[in-house]
């Protein structure tokens, strides 16, 4: 039958899996009996009744071992109150299938900087409710960001993981915060400091000048962080990228250098010259884009006659004052299909970078706090990838472009004990992503609709 053909693949993958565990140099011995209920028939009540105790009362340690990852692993597409529940991973076996188990989401992208400091406490608990264990800030007040990530390395506050980019402009008046940098040597100290501070890397802005890009860039690697942000006004993408940077923000800068103009023109066109030339550059130098485009695409202005919750439905459960905020985002100079061309040449854009293996990551910039994920994933499988390649960029490759792969992106031993359920299947519809259950992170387990509650969100 389906349900025993289904129940040895598992069998088989959990078999496999233990077996590696074993040998691990540094796991527990996994018992037989912890073997057995995880390949425990599913129609059992009793059984079904004990896996769920089995994960809910988990005392999972900061990071993974043997007995941590066959409890998950006790989760792979089962019925729990009647419903299908399926656990993530981000390793593929040998045939492409997904295994059992897999690491929450490793997210690239803006906490909703510019909120006070209460409202940002807010954000990073709507961040974990939706399933995001690792947040990347790029461009809020220093003082308060490295606060808050010790309160939350510490345990002293609930939130995800945050990794923090240095913001640098230049400017005066103009510059966007208040780290500027006008020299190369205002540029080194600037990032002396981040670097001192436990920053990862360094967020490049709008008026920063050709020499203090080279010479932030070369300190900073210099320092082991890399570079992302904006394309600096006075550089073309192509400039940017020789000058040192590793990431680029927000999808218009690599569509700019791929269209015959640098500024509007036709949509890429994948066999132009330009667009060949851009390709190569970004895999030679493994450049990683942040695309963003559920909020360049959509939700930074969309057509009035089109309501906000045809493409983030999320927006009916937010506090009102939020639902406000992003309702007033509605503009009456753009039609309906003038939205949708926008967003279908972004789709074809990415389409194009992500088909040439340019590594991809999921930002949100200012999108729906924690949904904001959710829609970027959505719109990566409208422009061509499958459910399982949108949940990697989140994952795995996230990680890897944050050098943190030995320790995030998938679920090992020896990882961090970061875990989300999912009720409903992902590969099946992406939008099951929304479907968060449970969250683990760095071994804490959270209710995802406790924390929407406690931030005004209706779970």
């Amino acid at each position: 039958s389906p349900l025993e053909h289904r129940r040895r693949h598992v069998d088989a993958l959990l078999g496999e899996f233990v077996h590696e565990l074993r040998h691990h140099a540094h796991a527990r011995e996994v018992s037989d009996d912890a073997l057995a209920l995880a390949a425990a028939p599913t129609e059992h009540e009793e059984v079904l009744h004990e896996r769920r105790h089995a994960f809910e009362t988990r005392e999972f340690g900061h990071r993974l071992d043997a007995a941590d990852a066959v409890v998950v692993a006790a989760h792979v597409h089962e019925q729990v109150d009647g419903r299908e529940v399926f656990t993530l991973e981000g390793l593929e076996g040998p045939n492409g299938e997904l295994h059992p188990i897999q690491q929450a989401f490793m997210v690239t992208g803006a906490l909703q900087s510019g909120y006070s400091a209460g409202a940002l406490m807010m954000v990073t608990k709507a961040l974990l409710a939706a399933g995001i264990t690792t947040a990347r800030d790029a461009g809020g007040e220093f003082d308060f960001l490295v606060a808050l990530r010790d309160a939350f390395n510490k345990r002293q506050a609930n939130g995800p993981r945050l990794l923090l980019a240095g913001l640098v402009d230049a400017g005066g008046a103009a510059a966007f915060g208040h780290v500027t940098a006008e020299t190369p040597e205002e540029g080194r100290q600037v990032v002396a400091r981040y670097h001192a501070a436990g920053f990862q890397q360094i967020k490049l802005y709008t008026f920063l000048a050709p020499d203090v890009v080279a010479a932030i860039a070369d300190e900073a690697h210099r320092r082991g962080m890399s570079v992302t942000g904006h394309v600096p006004n006075a550089l073309t993408t192509t400039q940017a990228i020789a000058a040192g940077m590793d990431q680029i923000n927000h999808l218009r800068f690599v569509v700019g250098m791929m269209r015959p103009s640098a500024t509007e023109g036709p949509a890429v066109e994948p066999a132009s010259e330009g667009a060949r030339e851009a390709i190569a550059l970004l895999k030679a130098r493994r450049t990683v884009v942040d695309p963003t485009i559920g909020w360049s695409g959509e939700m930074a202005g969309y057509a009035s006659a089109v309501d906000v919750t045809a493409f983030e439905p999320a927006i009916v459960r937010a506090p009102f004052a939020l639902q406000e905020r992003y309702r007033g985002n509605a503009t009456t100079t753009m039609t309906a299909a003038q939205m949708e061309g926008r967003l279908t040449d972004l789709l074809n854009s990415l389409r194009v970078l992500h088909n040439a293996g340019v590594p991809i990551v999921p930002g949100t910039d200012t999108g729906l706090v924690g949904h904001g994920l959710h829609r970027e994933l959505e719109l990566y499988v409208r422009a061509g990838m499958t459910p399982l390649e949108a949940i990697r960029s989140a994952t795995i490759v996230s990680a890897r472009s944050m050098g943190l792969e030995q320790e995030s992106g998938s679920i090992e031993v020896g990882k961090r004990a970061d875990l989300i359920l999912v009720e409903g299947n992902p590969l099946a519809s992406i939008s099951n992503i929304r479907k968060v259950s449970r969250v683990v992170v760095n071994g804490r387990m959270f209710r995802s609709a406790d924390l929407w509650k406690s931030v005004g969100f209706r779970p």
